[in-house]
């Protein structure tokens, strides 16, 4: 009977009814990665029941709560940077301890701390991250019965959900991309050259929902095919579309002029751009949509013939991540204000960094691979790293 007086207390009273409401969700928010929260929440319930003789007293008693679950939520969601560590030069395989040698590299070592979130059969690729509702999520792709498969993890509670199956195959000739809560991908229909289609799915973020269909279109129709191929690894446009960066080995080659949405501003970088002088560097180029200005980035480290791959914006587009050379790489971070180029990633397997901020840090996604006796021993990993405070 009191129980029941004071739920009525609560729906009666508009204050108290919204504030009930609160806690309901942000109860759910620390559930799903803290199942202790369960006996607690018990515990604070008869503690309401004993405290809301009035209603001063019962907003009071919600009042502590919702403050109490805040904390919990966020202190979750923090977590993200537990058990990351620096690297350990001494554990690095032949080919990575090989590249720290170099006094060049030595200087400009700047490790962040990581550790690996998931491991995977075959290869991993592609990750990229977003933020729905303050929870983040992880997208990769990987081999599943050898079919390529794009997946949605979430690090607060470990699932991985499927978002494409053997009867729906991604493209993985093109790249998916997220957009406004939600992740836009393709698929190929295998025909005649003249009736191959491709379909644009898009799927809303978080929700675990089956994905639906925007568009197709002909695989050669030259014009859509321009709007959805990707620019390749050697090209990034900035997130505020105001600045281009290049490799210099991309710099010659005309196709992407015609192939990519880029290419507009492509062409205006190559205008402006020394050509001879970004080859013989063999690094960089920044060209600024504003300034119609480039930057042949400038470096002796560059001097030991990489090859540049996998160029990714910061977040916040005030630096270029990249790995030097394909699929065995390390992977280094340029910074745009003070033209300083750093070694972040030691490891000559890492690749693909994607960069994102969360809860108030700096973080970069990027895929390593531990190799096996055979092909079939191979796996791959998700690696998160974070940039030292």
């Amino acid at each position: 009977m009191a129980k029941a007086k004071i739920e009525k207390m609560i729906c009666d009273n508009p204050s108290i009814s919204q504030m009930d409401e609160v806690v309901h969700t942000l109860y759910f928010n620390v559930l799903k990665h803290d199942s202790s929260i369960k006996q607690e929440q018990r515990a604070w319930l008869k503690q309401r029941n004993f405290a809301c003789t009035t209603p001063f007293y019962c907003e009071k008693a919600f009042a502590d709560r919702i403050n109490q679950l805040i904390d919990r939520q966020h202190i979750g969601q923090h977590d993200l940077t537990e058990g990351m560590t620096l690297p350990d030069i001494n554990s690095l395989d032949e080919l990575s301890l090989a590249g720290m040698t170099r006094e060049v590299v030595k200087e400009k070592y700047r490790p962040w701390p990581r550790k690996p979130l998931l491991t995977v059969n075959g290869y991993l690729s592609r990750p990229q991250a977003a933020v729905v509702n303050d929870e983040l999520f992880i997208y990769y792709i990987a081999n599943v019965n050898k079919v390529a498969t794009l997946f949605e993890y979430s690090p607060a509670t470990g699932k991985t959900f499927a978002i494409t199956n053997d009867s729906l195959r991604i493209a993985t000739s093109v790249s998916y991309f997220i957009e406004e809560g939600k992740l836009h991908f393709f698929s190929i229909q295998d025909g005649s050259i003249n009736s191959k289609t491709i379909t644009e799915h898009q799927y809303l973020l978080g929700t675990e929902l089956a994905p639906g269909v925007l568009n197709v279109f002909r695989h050669y129709d030259e014009e859509r095919y321009v709007e959805y191929r990707p620019s390749g690894d050697e090209m990034a446009l900035s997130h505020d579309r105001g600045k281009l960066a290049i490799t210099a080995n991309a710099m010659n080659n005309d196709r992407f002029q015609i192939v990519s949405k880029e290419g507009p501003y492509f062409a205006k970088a190559q205008q402006v751009t020394d050509l001879a002088a970004a080859k013989k560097l063999n690094s960089i180029v920044i060209y600024d949509v504003e300034t119609n200005q480039s930057e042949i980035v400038s470096d002796n480290a560059f001097a030991s013939g990489w090859y540049i791959n996998s160029l990714a914006w910061s977040f916040d587009d005030q630096s270029v991540f990249f790995d030097n050379s394909g699929n065995w790489a390390c992977i280094w971070e340029y910074d745009l204000a003070s033209k300083q180029l750093h070694k972040i990633v030691p490891e000559h397997s890492a690749s693909s960094p994607f960069s994102f901020h969360y809860q108030g840090n700096d973080y970069i996604l990027y895929e390593d691979s531990i190799q096996g006796e055979t092909y079939a021993d191979l796996k791959g990993q998700l690696m998160l790293a974070v940039r030292p405070k």
